[in-house]
């Protein structure tokens, strides 16, 4: 008789900054901080047997909807990180999926909260396969951080840059990867190269996937937000509104 297959309610994952991942102050840029966090909950999902294959014979994709994450500070060049990564529920149609970020001794970095749908690879909307969802909700009360990310509005609005998706800048569904949006971002931060500056929080919404050769207009919001800098991207001559940001400089 074949072994049940015991899963493990929490992954950790060892990560090692190179020098290509690391910023102007040799510390981790937020984009590949992203991409970590993404890596780390796929592999995850691929240990529950929720991942590339179950994708395929479902004929579904797993979609990033909503990131939420903060730091308290972040790892330098050469360091190794940890990330410990756990999925808790559902809220509505989104999967949720937490993460710890922490330091090779293990101690708090930061965190991230995670909203993914799976979404149907014909009709491009959500469906809800059946799952074997007792590990999805084993940790529903084991939160690493306490806000959720909500929908974001800006009210006062400025063009600040329109950028074409390139071929580097599409993923493996075919659409640009999320990571590019908060590169996009960044690169109209100017307060980010100064040295005493981060991201210390940092939420984006992701509504509308953008394909090769699509052109998004970004905009910010002009008013003043205690410290928190709005962005939204905008496509088909902003009929269809790509993503949205919230973003704490400290």
């Amino acid at each position: 008789m074949k072994e049940k297959k015991q899963y493990l309610p929490v992954l950790h994952e060892k990560f090692r900054i190179r020098s290509y991942h690391a910023d102007l102050n040799k510390c981790l840029k937020p984009q590949y901080l992203t991409a970590f966090l993404q890596e780390a909950a796929w592999k995850h999902a691929n240990h529950l047997d929720l991942g590339y294959e179950f994708m395929q014979q479902e004929r579904v994709a797993w979609m990033l909807a909503r990131i939420y994450c903060e730091m308290e500070r972040y790892p330098a060049w050469r360091d190794e990180i940890i990330i410990e990564t756990w999925p808790k529920g559902t809220d509505g149609l989104f999967f949720v999926r937490d993460m710890l970020i922490l330091d090779s001794d293990s101690k708090r970095l930061g965190a991230a909260t995670t909203y993914w749908l799976l979404v149907d690879l014909k009709s491009k909307r959500p469906r809800i396969p059946e799952l074997h969802t007792d590990i999805l909700s084993l940790n529903k009360d084991k939160h690493a951080v306490d806000k959720k990310p909500e929908k974001l509005k800006l009210t006062s609005k400025k063009e600040i840059d329109r950028m074409i998706a390139r071929i580097s800048d599409i993923d493996l569904n075919n659409h640009v990867n999320s990571s590019i949006y908060i590169e996009w971002i960044i690169n109209n931060m100017a307060v980010l190269f100064h040295g005493d500056h981060f991201i210390q929080s940092l939420q984006m919404n992701f509504l509308n996937e953008v394909k090769l050769g699509e052109e998004v207009v970004i905009y910010h919001d002009t008013e003043d937000l205690q410290g928190v800098n709005l962005f939204e991207g905008l496509k088909d001559n902003g009929a269809k509104t790509c993503f949205q940001a919230a973003v704490r400089i400290k």
